[in-house]
């Protein structure tokens, strides 16, 4: 539900209300999921925030490294890359 809130704020350009959404969902989200952090990073770059940003990339990499279908690997690592590269 957070993360909908999230991107709704954001597309709506109500940047503190999707950060606060976005952190909210991260704090109650029982394992780390992959889409929400990937999401968060890029909303962090997107606001010029990418140190912050970086602070999700570890977690991001090991949940990469998990994935088994190795399309969905590479899609994830070239995300992971913008984000990087972007900081």
């Amino acid at each position: 539900m957070y993360s909908a809130l999230a991107n709704i704020y954001k597309a709506l350009g109500e940047n503190e209300k999707a950060r606060k959404n976005f952190e909210k969902a991260i704090e109650l989200c029982e394992k780390k999921n992959f889409g929400l952090l990937l999401n968060y990073a890029r909303f962090l770059v997107e606001l010029g925030e990418g140190k912050k940003a970086q602070e999700y990339v570890g977690d991001i990499e090991g949940l990469v490294a998990g994935m088994l279908e190795s399309e969905t690997k590479e899609i994830a690592k070239a995300q992971l890359k913008q984000i990087k590269e972007a900081a």
